[in-house]
């Protein structure tokens, strides 16, 4: 058994939430793995699909008796060789349970209108925490007893340390706890009301997205944009920064609970990091003083709206692009890459249903992990799966989780040495493609370190406002040169933060971004001397102990102390040499002053076009004196299925659909798109459908059955969230 994966598991669950609210079982059972599977030497071959499937409803009861009948044969000495079996079945109980959690957690990421899978995750957050509070009270009991001898014989120092000195979990903790879990389900019901947020726009409801479309097709003014904007921000604002408050208050009483003064010491503590937020303070200054100006310039060189980052990447495309290069980094790397791809473990198409970003997760009963991405339809998605794959790769070398700050190393720094093949990939664009990727990393660094400085003075705050959490936001946003003070763009970004799910999942976790990163820059700087002892350092991270906190790690690897400001000076001198940031910024500013005059064609002359005549008074109409009270008839109005065709409608409704052309200004090739809302002539023929709720059914997948969006059933079906659905219940619409 891989006694350093247990304990890890053991102790990363102090950084789990519970809810004490139990939900009714769900009925499955998941395949029982063998001993190699779950000791970690080997991996299971199951896909995703399978792993969801395999979900099984944690009933404790015969976990509870069996920790009552382990302290029971720890008491005399010739129990031992039993005691120690039944130690490890509770092992891999506990393990197990633990992966049902995970499985619920990555199910609703995938489909967050599944309510039994978001009730089933707030039942196992609940239910492993306790699970793992009374094992290790347990533990504790039994470590001196004459009948324990296998079992400690087999534990580490580190182990019998922990067991030592933990301690039960409090019903005032518990309470605490319990209300933070409670916070953070209203968050995610809430996240989702938040995306479909709108303004009201001459009658049209209209999103972040539709804001931008209409000014780039010229429907709204400049001020207009910024207006809509801002109010649509100042709702978002206030609809999750009311839960984050809120948020703040419950985890500075759940620090005062286990004895620390503030909220940031218990989870630097509960993140096992090797440094202490004094030594962070002295980075953010560094980062501040060294980085700005090279940001500055690159983020003004790169053009982002250059077509190569305006590119689709499917699935496939983008597995075979991995599939092509990654063999070059390692036989390692490519084991990992075919146990992704040959069990499909990937979710990474995209879904309207999926909830937005990307991660990778670590299911220990299986010895496997999967990958899931929200994708955003541009060249991004290729550079994220990239990323991922690092994390993806660390954890099947390793068959457990590396700390924090090692597991970004693993991700940031393959994703440096993958630039060695944007030749291939990009042509002739590889250089503004690898540009672009050094200005996200370098972000990395601003937005690590201006998200914890927030953090850190939100979680000092005795009574935080959401104006005072917004003013320190803007602040900061300054401070880090990222916007100008007393701008429209200060007011707006201010509000943004709420944007950023880790202030409330993931507390205090941002500054790993930007530690991480400067490991994965030092990777880069030595890509630029020596390729190949740049990828035989990143093999040593990415095979790194799990046990290893980010120094000794980065030290092993033969860097030295990548944090120190002289560290940084130097990142900043070569980022400047280079890329020649200095002089292409001051060849760029002389163009903007003295710009070339255009070439100007002269305008063919165009033939006289008719002039259509002025309206004329319709004779027939009665005198503009007449009662006009009379409301006019409600517009029909119909939303494009997955598939259909301006055909298919018009035979819907009962009408040609060369009608429903003009009416919507629609011509050659007459292309319309899923979820597009279409008018449709006075004389259409509406119809009610209904569709009963099967077992299984979520709105999503109801939705997808009827070619249409999960959104817009929603909307039709007066639904809001958690979008509950029922077994049987019928769903009654028109359509």
């Amino acid at each position: 058994m891989q006694k350093k994966k247990t304990r890890k598991l053991w102790a990363f669950l102090l950084l789990l939430t519970m809810l004490t609210t139990l939900v009714p079982s769900t009925k499955g059972k998941a395949v029982e793995m063998p001993e190699s599977v779950v000791n970690g030497e080997e991996h299971a071959e199951l896909s995703l699909k399978e792993i969801f499937e395999n979900y099984e409803h944690t009933d404790p009861t015969e976990f509870y008796a069996q920790l009552e009948e382990l302290t029971g044969l720890a008491a005399k000495e010739e129990n031992a060789e039993a005691a120690k079996v039944l130690y490890d079945k509770l092992d891999i109980a506990y393990t197990k349970a633990y992966t049902m959690w995970n499985t619920a957690n990555v199910a609703t990421y995938v489909d967050a209108t599944d309510t039994t899978m978001f009730a089933e995750n707030a039942y196992h957050a609940a239910l492993v925490n306790q699970m793992r509070d009374k094992f290790c009270i347990c533990m504790q009991e039994i470590l001196e007893q004459p009948g324990a001898v296998d079992i400690v014989a087999e534990l580490t120092e580190d182990d019998i340390e922990f067991f030592s000195n933990y301690e039960k979990m409090t019903e005032e903790q518990l309470d605490a706890i319990g209300r933070e879990q409670e916070l953070l389900q209203e968050y995610s019901a809430k996240q989702l009301e938040a995306n479909m947020l709108t303004v009201t726009v001459n009658g049209t409801e209209m999103g972040f997205s539709d804001i931008e479309y209409a000014a780039a097709s010229g429907l709204i003014d400049t001020d207009t944009y910024y207006d809509l904007h801002m109010e649509l921000m100042e709702k978002e604002n206030k609809l999750l920064g009311d839960i984050y408050l809120r948020l703040v208050k419950v985890r500075q009483e759940i620090a005062s609970l286990y004895g620390y003064d503030n909220y940031i010491d218990y989870m630097y503590e509960q993140y096992g990091r090797d440094y202490s937020p004094e030594d962070i303070e002295k980075f953010n200054d560094s980062v501040k003083t060294y980085l700005s100006e090279s940001y500055y310039y690159l983020n003004n060189l790169v053009d982002l709206s250059a077509p190569v980052f305006m590119q689709v990447y499917e699935p496939k495309k983008i597995l075979d692009i991995l599939s092509t290069y990654i063999p070059y980094t390692s036989a390692d790397l490519e084991d990992a890459l075919d146990h992704l791809i040959s069990n499909n473990l990937y979710d990474i198409a995209q879904s309207d249903v999926k909830m937005s970003g990307a991660f990778t997760s670590y299911f220990p009963y299986y010895n496997t992990e999967c990958i899931v991405m929200q994708p955003n339809g541009i060249t991004h998605d290729l550079l994220t799966m990239v990323h991922e794959f690092g994390h993806f790769n660390a954890n099947y070398q390793q068959g457990s989780m590396s700390s924090l700050d090692v597991a970004e190393v693993q991700s940031q720094g393959l994703e440096c040495l993958f630039i060695e093949h944007y030749g291939d990939i990009f042509g002739d664009n590889a250089d503004t493609v690898e540009e672009y990727l050094i200005l996200q990393l370098l972000y990395s660094f601003f937005s690590g370190c201006m998200n914890n400085e927030l953090e850190t003075w939100a979680y000092q705050q005795k009574d935080l406002t959401l104006d005072a959490l917004n003013a320190k936001h803007a602040e900061l946003l300054t401070a880090y040169k990222q916007i100008n003070s007393d701008t429209w763009f200060s007011d707006y970004y201010g509000m943004s933060w709420v944007q950023t799910p880790h202030y409330f999942t993931m507390p205090c976790y941002y500054i790993s971004y930007a530690t991480s990163v400067a490991g994965a820059f030092a990777i880069w700087e030595l890509t630029l001397e020596n390729p190949t002892a740049a990828v035989n350092a990143y093999l040593n991270i990415a095979n790194a102990e799990t046990d290893k906190g980010f120094f000794e790690v980065m030290e092993d690897a033969g860097f030295d102390d990548v944090l120190a400001p002289e560290a940084i000076k130097a990142l900043s001198e070569t980022l400047m040499e280079y890329f020649d940031l200095e002089e292409r910024f001051e060849e760029l500013l002389a163009n903007m002053q003295n710009p070339q005059p255009e070439e100007v064609q002269p305008e063919e002359p165009q033939p006289d076009e008719p002039q259509p005549e002025e309206p004329q008074p319709d004779e027939s109409q009665a005198d503009s004196s007449q009662d006009t009270s009379k409301e006019p008839a409600p517009q029909k109005t119909c939303y494009v299925r997955k598939d259909d065709t301006l055909s298919k409608i018009g035979k819907r409704y009962q009408v040609d659909w060369k009608e429903i052309a003009k009416l919507n200004d629609i011509k050659a090739p007459y292309k319309i798109y899923a979820g597009e809302e279409l008018i449709l002539p006075e004389s259409a023929v509406t119809a009610t459908e209904k569709v009963t709720v099967k077992k299984g059914d979520t709105l999503g997948k109801i939705a997808a059955s009827l070619g249409m969006n999960w959104q817009v059933l929603a909307e039709l079906l007066d639904l809001n969230a958690p979008y509950t659905i029922y077994e049987g219940q019928v769903l009654e619409f028109s359509y």
